[in-house]
């Protein structure tokens, strides 16, 4: 019985809603589930865009504030974007291995193209091989919520190392991704007028790909009306029809060209690199140092970078300033000198795959055998940055930029390591 069934679907819905919160995509996609069934029910079609705008409507009634959070934007503009552009961009073939391509490449960059300036006024960053990624991910999600749930209703224990060995596959998946050169790509946070120009230009090419889409349809049926009355289309008139078939042709191949360059330059204009000037920022770390200086070339040092009081200082300070900032390679650090409120944060960018490389690690000429050098030396060279040594009177020019040591010369004794602290 239908209605058994979609009470059922319904029920399921909601259980799996209460077992992992009900957040907005959680919310959407359960919403948009239901509006399905209820129209099975009621015998009425589906339509895709209505049913996500009734559930987004709903639930910024209840959290006005939801419009502003990345897994309100990111999941809706994912339904935006397969909804939109997958029928554009899929071609009728007869090949085997297009059709695969385009079943699983397509779907998810029509999502990208929608939700690029979100990832990167939320992220700053755009994991370059996440769609590749995908077509090993996606498939094998249809057999680890099923089989999870299964397991779990039947108090079965082993069926549930099957969801774990696909988990850590996925783990696994991601860890090698990871370490694939570029894996990253950092571009720090878009103006508000580059993202209203972007998706300006995204709908202008929306709109002539529709139109070559809803043009090549008209130019099939003409060339089957074409064959019905070849017999009846001699002479003047058959070169007249002809004339007319390949002007059509020539439009249609001229709209959807202009379409594709109208989204190139789109997303040319939105990861353009943000305008620098010479600036010097002291981060607000804690109990510690961090000076980030910039040059107007693009050329960028790092003096110092650690808190003895902030956690993670890196990975919640220093890395996400400068991937909002879209810094994707910093010429050298400079460690003062080894205790942890100067260099714990400079630590973490160096072991992190974070994106971002550093060219010189710079310690001061009298840095002492210890741990804690130890530690930032084998961490510059696994990160595939230099080390040098710097005293007094070395000068470092870059660009506009220039930094002259003052202080130590080796030849001082000290007795404290602050003492031997580069200036």
């Amino acid at each position: 019985c239908i209605r058994d069934s979609c009470g059922a679907g319904v029920g399921m819905l909601l259980l799996y809603g209460k077992m992992v919160g009900v957040g907005s995509s959680v919310f959407r996609a359960c919403g948009m589930c239901m509006i399905l069934l209820f129209a099975q029910l009621l015998g009425r079609s589906y339509d895709l865009l209505t049913a996500m705008a009734v559930t987004a409507l709903l639930l910024v009634l209840q959290k006005p504030d939801s419009v502003q959070q990345a897994g309100f934007l990111l999941s809706y503009g994912a339904v935006l974007g397969l909804t939109l552009f997958l029928p554009v961009f899929q071609t009728e073939t007869e090949y085997r291995i297009q059709k695969i391509l385009q079943e699983k490449l397509l779907p998810g960059i029509g999502i990208l193209l929608v939700t690029l300036p979100v990832q990167l006024w939320f992220f700053y960053e755009l994991p370059v091989y996440a769609m590749l990624l995908n077509l090993l991910v996606i498939p094998l999600m249809s057999v680890l919520l099923p089989v999870a749930i299964f397991a779990y209703l039947l108090r079965f224990p082993l069926l549930l190392q099957i969801p774990e060995y696909i988990l850590t596959f996925y783990r696994w998946l991601c860890i090698k991704a990871e370490g694939l050169p570029g894996s990253i790509q950092i571009f720090g946070r878009p103006r508000i007028w580059q993202m209203i120009v972007y998706y300006m230009l995204l709908f202008f090419s929306l709109v002539l790909l529709y139109h070559s889409k809803n043009r090549n349809k008209q130019e099939k049926q003409r060339e089957k009306q074409q064959e019905n009355r070849e017999c009846q289309i001699t002479g003047e008139n058959a070169e007249q029809d002809r004339r007319k078939t390949g002007k059509n042709g020539k439009n249609k191949r001229d709209s959807k060209r202009t379409g594709i360059i109208l989204i190139i330059v789109s997303i040319c204009l939105l990861i353009l690199p943000p305008h620098t000037e010479n600036r010097i920022t002291m981060l607000s770390i804690g109990q510690g140092d961090c000076i980030l200086l910039q040059e107007k070339g693009g050329h960028v040092f790092l003096v110092d970078g650690g808190s003895s009081d902030v956690k993670e200082a890196g990975k919640y300070r220093l890395i996400p300033y400068l991937k909002y900032h879209g810094i994707r390679y910093i010429d050298g650090i400079f460690i003062s000198h080894a205790h942890e409120d100067h260099y714990s944060a400079s630590l973490e960018l160096l072991q992190s795959a974070c994106g971002i490389s550093v060219g010189t690690v710079f310690f001061s000429e009298m840095a002492e055998e210890n741990e804690a050098y130890d530690v930032l030396r084998k961490a510059a060279y696994r990160s595939g940055s230099r080390i040098t040594y710097i005293r007094q009177r070395d000068r470092i020019r870059a660009g506009d930029l220039s930094l002259f040591c003052l202080y130590p010369s080796g030849k001082l004794t000290v007795t404290d390591e602050n003492e031997a602290s580069m200036v």
